[in-house]
């Protein structure tokens, strides 16, 4: 489970498949429709000798060769943009460059709204004390962590179409699907909003046929199709006869054997690092569990990333987790976080242990004891993390995760209760938050006095707490 803060923050280490939805309305030249306000506005900006779109009555939102005149009256041109009744090559052209640079515009808007911040991790600063083999296993980890963002990209079905806005569109384009991880617009409802020229409709997880007419999940389809169609590590395929589950280690095999293999690399690094065996322990599992198919391939390599708290130096989770990312929040989308653990923080967080059985008892007496019954909670305090890398669902263009409590799913079929967890508060996001860059409008919110008692420890405290809540209850 994650604590979120809406703000953008980008971490800097130095250092298909499926269907798509409808496509959207078509205008002229079979390109998305563009406002006639803005086809104007914009040909009288970038043209001297342009020509405007005077009225709309023919086809609604496409431009007709009757519709058109001189935008400057004074300026008799137009039979070099229509002859005969139909438009010019010469116009066509011109077209599409408008349809372009309304695009850009578009997108520049939306990155626009962002509020982005950079934490830049230097691994040879020396304040951080890192060893030349520990930035050397470091380095495979943060691979291994950007390989882990390409399954990502092909469970969001967006890969392939990520990776030609980056090598093949503008600069623009390519930051984009840097921040969103797609080419399609969130904010701004808009065709036209969109990181590739070529426009292709929007892709989700689940295949089309998945989704009505008004463009819902029907996700009620999973659960009247049995436990491998609901199970989080299953991507969801069209069969012959409806849908068919497919494992995740089938589906997006090609980004997870490279990642394992760097997995497998960093593990043998930390077996020679003194006091990191429960680390080298966690990576080996973690890549077989990249490559193992099963109702819960991660139960192994969970128990060892439990055993590995609060043993090492370095925090580091890399697998499938969370299911918010997907329009059923059924499915896990595969996420690294790798970060450094602050080991005289985490133990400041020591002084809730002595209310956990208190506060477990406050459940059983709010809900009664007919209903619940209070357990004997197992659970390490907080660690607390500086973040060097996230990547894949971990990463978002909105928001920023500042603590989480995982796992979410126990078990060898999955299904178990969860009776141990982790908690991480990723201390650098909460600094970049609640106390960074986004403090000046959270302060707008609050009397003076109350400012005051707004600090960076106070953040992570907080948030300690939040996570550590997971934990109790039913």
């Amino acid at each position: 489970m994650k604590n979120f803060f809406v703000l953008s923050v980008i971490l800097v280490a130095t250092l298909v498949f499926g269907e798509t939805m409808a496509a959207s309305a078509q205008g002229y030249l079979g390109l998305p429709p563009i406002a006639r306000d803005e086809f104007n506005r914009i040909t009288r900006y970038y043209y001297y000798d342009a020509v405007c779109w005077m009225k709309d009555e023919r086809h609604a939102q496409v431009i007709d060769s009757d519709e058109v005149a001189t935008c400057d009256g004074a300026i008799d041109h137009l039979d070099r943009f229509v002859a005969k009744k139909k438009f010019t090559a010469l116009f066509d052209a011109r077209y599409r460059r408008i349809i372009e640079l309304r695009r850009q515009e578009l997108l520049q808007a939306e990155l626009g709204k962002l509020g982005i911040q950079t934490i830049r991790t230097q691994l040879s600063d020396s304040k951080l004390h890192l060893s030349a083999p520990e930035q050397k296993m470091l380095m495979h980890l943060v691979r291994a962590g950007n390989l882990i963002e390409q399954a990502h990209h092909l469970q969001l079905n967006t890969w392939e179409l990520n990776a030609s806005a980056i090598n093949r569109g503008t600069p623009t384009d390519a930051a984009f699907v840097r921040h969103f991880q797609t080419p399609w617009c969130e904010g701004i409802e808009d065709p036209l909003c969109n990181a590739m020229s070529t426009f292709p409709s929007e892709r989700r997880f689940y295949p089309q046929s998945f989704f009505d007419d008004k463009g819902n999940a029907r996700c009620d389809l999973l659960t009247k199709g049995g436990r491998e169609l609901l199970n989080p590590f299953y991507a969801i395929v069209k069969g012959d006869k409806g849908f068919v589950a497919q494992p995740f280690t089938v589906a997006y095999r090609g980004a997870l054997e490279p990642a394992a293999a760097e997995l497998r690399q960093a593990a043998e690094l930390a077996k020679a690092l003194p006091n990191e065996k429960p680390l080298a322990t966690y990576l080996d599992k973690a890549a077989e569990a990249l490559l193992r198919d099963g109702l819960n391939p991660f139960h192994e390599s969970d128990q060892a990333w439990l055993d590995a708290a609060h043993e090492s130096k370095f925090y580091v989770r890399i697998g499938a987790d969370e299911q918010y990312w997907e329009d059923c929040h059924v499915k896990a989308g595969y996420h690294a976080q790798i970060g450094i653990v602050d080991p005289v923080a985490s133990q400041t967080l020591e002084a809730y242990r002595p209310h956990i059985k208190a506060m477990e008892g406050l459940f059983e007496k709010r809900i009664g004891t007919a209903t619940y019954k209070a357990r004997d909670v197992q659970v390490k305090m907080p660690e607390v993390v500086d973040v060097i890398l996230f990547s894949g669902d971990a990463r978002s263009a909105n928001q920023t995760t500042i603590g989480q409590t995982l796992p979410n799913q126990c078990g060898p079929d999955g299904t178990e209760q969860c009776t141990s967890n982790r908690t991480i508060v990723y201390r650098n996001h909460i600094e970049a938050s609640y106390t960074g860059k986004s403090a000046p409008r959270i302060y707008l919110m609050f009397a003076e006095e109350v400012r005051k008692n707004f600090n960076a420890q106070g953040s992570v405290d907080l948030t300690a707490l939040h996570e550590f809540a997971h934990n109790l209850g039913p």
